[in-house]
């Protein structure tokens, strides 16, 4: 997965990243709590070099597809 998802057809970069700066994350353990699919997980840890990253949700069938 990547930092872009599908919006009406087409592919859109996420703009909650936008607002997320490096020194924030980089080298950094990174939590998500709430984190649906993982989709945010994801392109923040690959996008800014976490040294780590973890999702926790509470609905098992997101956590199951952020798994594949």
């Amino acid at each position: 997965m990547t930092d872009r998802h599908a919006e009406g057809g087409g592919v859109q970069e996420d703009p909650r990243l936008a607002c997320m700066r490096e020194e924030w994350f980089a080298g950094r353990h990174l939590l998500d709590i709430g984190c649906n699919e993982g989709l945010i997980t994801l392109a923040l840890a690959t996008r800014f070099g976490c040294a780590s990253a973890t999702g926790v949700d509470i609905d098992r069938q997101l956590v199951g597809k952020a798994a594949r």
